[in-house]
């Protein structure tokens, strides 16, 4: 569609606050979008990232010296540079001509039905980015590589997992035989060797607590007074992680429609141990669209306003039309790639 951005109906800047606002209030709270909250928002005037990831998580201890001599020098931990080009994300959607005409009909005295439709067609093209940042992330935390191939865009990110932090159980949980609490337990301790902390939470689909319930290892620990349940319930599930140590359990099984069809955000052959709290494992970087750029000149939005989603009406005369776009230039970028370890169970 061939148009020009409207000013006068709905101004961009409003519905550009409007959106921020929805995505803020109403879609970051949703359970459906929990994955970013482990990569936090971060607003950049720009279209590229640049991060330095470092190789060491800590220093050296200090050490003791002789009275009057200077204090020891420590090596600053490896550093090595990445950056890389933001990608354009987009939708839109349009009011015909049939369309328009019976909102206009509901009220012939003003522009109100339409006005309503674009600020409700700006909400749902809000959640249909927010939607693909979220299997963005979920494509970086799978495997800690970002890879789009979809409307003659080709982007390949690959942030450097180490090789002992993506692992495969040696017998799959499906099977009742299976070492669940060994494996994790053996994981943790890789985890810790690699990062120097203790992982904080382990994301599991839903079909992996049905594994823990019927595990023999599992319902061996939780027997008591010689007696092995047949099936364990999820408090039940976990005591027995918590008091091997093993971080809480956080059920995830976000999917997003994708050309029609319903899509996993994560894997559900995997299950994922997650960084503990204050570990910085990267973030959505955001950058400045064009259209901000436009509306930034009109001085319809302040420089530090740029960054970030983007939400506009455009028009065009024949056939009349209007379309509803939100768009912004945005990718998870991933620092710390090994503060996630992604683990094939089934």
């Amino acid at each position: 569609m061939a148009g020009n951005m409207i000013f006068d109906l709905v101004s961009p800047a409003e519905l550009t606050q409007f959106v921020r606002a929805y995505d803020n209030e109403v879609l970051r709270p949703d359970a459906r979008f929990i994955l970013s909250r482990f990569m936090p928002d971060l607003m950049i005037d720009d279209l590229e990232y640049r991060i330095r990831k470092q190789s060491l998580q800590d220093v050296d201890i200090a050490e003791y010296r002789s009275w009057d001599t200077p204090a020891p020098m420590t090596a600053r931990p490896g550093v090595s540079r990445i950056r890389g080009e933001l990608g354009p994300i987009s939708r839109g959607i349009l009011l015909g001509e049939e369309e328009m005409l019976r909102q206009r009909s509901l009220d012939s005295q003003s522009n109100d039905p339409i006005i309503t439709a674009i600020y409700q067609d700006a909400e749902r093209m809000t959640r249909s980015v927010r939607a693909r940042i979220e299997m963005a992330i979920g494509d970086v935390l799978n495997d800690g590589i970002m890879t789009i191939s979809e409307n003659n865009i080709t982007l390949t990110a690959n942030f450097g997992r180490a090789g002992a932090m993506s692992v495969t159980a040696g017998t799959l949980w499906t099977n009742v035989a299976s070492t669940i609490l060994s494996d994790i337990l053996t994981w943790m301790a890789a985890y810790e060797v690699q990062n120097g902390v203790t992982p904080g939470l382990l994301v599991v689909p839903r079909a992996r607590v049905g594994n823990f319930a019927l595990n023999t290892e599992m319902r061996n620990y939780a027997a008591a007074n010689g007696t092995v349940p047949s099936r364990l319930n999820e408090a039940a599930i976990n005591q027995v992680f918590a008091a091997e140590g093993i971080p809480p359990i956080f059920v995830y099984d976000g999917q997003f429609r994708k050309n029609g069809t319903l899509t996993r955000t994560l894997p559900a052959n995997k299950v994922f141990l997650m960084p503990p709290a204050g570990e910085p494992l990267g973030n959505v970087f955001w950058g400045t669209t064009a259209e901000s750029l436009r509306l930034r000149e009109k001085g319809l939005i302040q420089r530090e306003e740029a960054p970030g989603l983007v939400a506009f009406a455009m028009t065009q005369d024949h056939p009349v039309q209007t379309m509803t776009v939100a768009t912004a230039v945005a990718l998870p970028v991933m620092p710390n790639p090994n503060l996630v370890m992604d683990a094939v169970v089934a």
